[in-house]
């Protein structure tokens, strides 16, 4: 009898799911590109407000308005897709070489926490060689 591990089940098991799903979404119609088009379409999405006008006994109807909440749902699912969300940590070495990870949701890019480590890495160096002044080491 063959003895399979707990990951090699688990990795057996996803590989069906997604074999199956892909049968139902071939079956329903649904295509990468059928859904890659909504997203792209939800990313520049207008809408078209009516209110009653008492004057004219009907409706009255705005310019199209741009949809804010659904173009936000888009932009947050193309986001995902192309792999563009913020990095939620950051490591860098101190002045000894320790690791150090600032972590949380401050950085919008890899550039402003890649600042965020210069400016603290030149703090420290101000730090230190103003101890060494007042100790006399100078």
């Amino acid at each position: 009898m063959d003895k399979k591990t707990t990951a090699e089940l688990a990795a057996k098991a996803a590989q069906i799911a997604m074999e199956e799903t892909a049968k139902e979404c071939k079956k329903a119609g649904l295509t990468k590109s059928k859904v890659l088009k909504r997203i792209r379409e939800g990313l520049d999405a207008h809408v078209i407000k009516a209110t009653y006008d008492k004057d004219m006994s009907g409706f009255a109807y705005s310019k199209p308005l741009i949809d804010h909440n659904v173009r936000l749902d888009a932009a947050k699912l193309a986001i995902e897709l192309l792999r563009m969300k913020p990095p939620t940590q950051v490591e860098f070495p101190d002045e000894t070489g320790k690791p150090q990870r600032i972590t949380g949701d401050v950085f919008t890019d890899m550039e402003r926490a890649t600042r965020l480590v210069y400016l603290m890495n030149q703090a420290a160096k101000r730090k230190k060689a103003d101890g060494e002044k007042r100790s006399g080491k100078d």
